[in-house]
């Protein structure tokens, strides 16, 4: 090792080749780009089968980190392409993604940069449409207390809690005739 970063180097592109009957049937091929700071992969071009045109998407991500409170890897947002672009005309979804800063759900986040890490509100892109979002909100201890979508605010189901049985004290006799 030469002391310089980064020191574990993840995988740039992965070949699949999967085999039918005796040879192969299809490769794919996926290639990855990583912020070189956090290890987070930015941007995925998947070529699809490569004996195939048109099956090819992109991925691109863009992430908050705050290294201060070691909350790391929070997508900011995550579009995905058709073919191997990112331009703006070839955008098939895309969803943005805050954190915190709510109690309940009635009011959307506008926080992208985590400061507990809840994730309170998506929102998903339709183009040409209403964007529609799902809101969340946690209590003290980081349980979801409720959800909202479009629909209005579902309940949050709490799992039963366990039963136990009563304990029950009893003396056996010392000495029986």
């Amino acid at each position: 090792m030469n002391g310089q970063a980064p020191w574990y180097t993840p995988s740039s592109q992965v070949l699949t080749k999967t085999y039918a009957n005796g040879g192969v049937a299809k490769t794919t091929q996926a290639n990855f780009i990583y912020d070189h700071t956090y290890g987070n992969v930015v941007r995925e071009d998947h070529h699809g089968d490569l004996g195939v045109t048109g099956d090819e998407k992109t991925i691109e991500r863009d992430f908050a980190n705050d290294i201060n409170i070691w909350l790391l890897g929070f997508p900011k947002r995550e579009t995905i392409y058709k073919g191997i672009s990112t331009a703006a005309i070839d955008r098939m979804a895309e969803t943005t993604f805050f954190y915190d800063g709510v109690t309940n759900c009635t009011t959307g986040s506008t926080v992208q940069v985590p400061t507990i890490g809840h994730l309170t509100r998506t929102v998903n892109w339709v183009n040409g449409g209403t964007n529609p979002e799902t809101r969340m909100a946690y209590d003290l201890y980081g349980n979801r207390t409720c959800t909202w979508t479009a629909s209005g605010i579902l309940p949050v189901v709490s799992p039963p809690r366990p039963t136990i049985a009563p304990i029950v004290y009893s003396q056996w006799p010392r000495r029986t005739r």
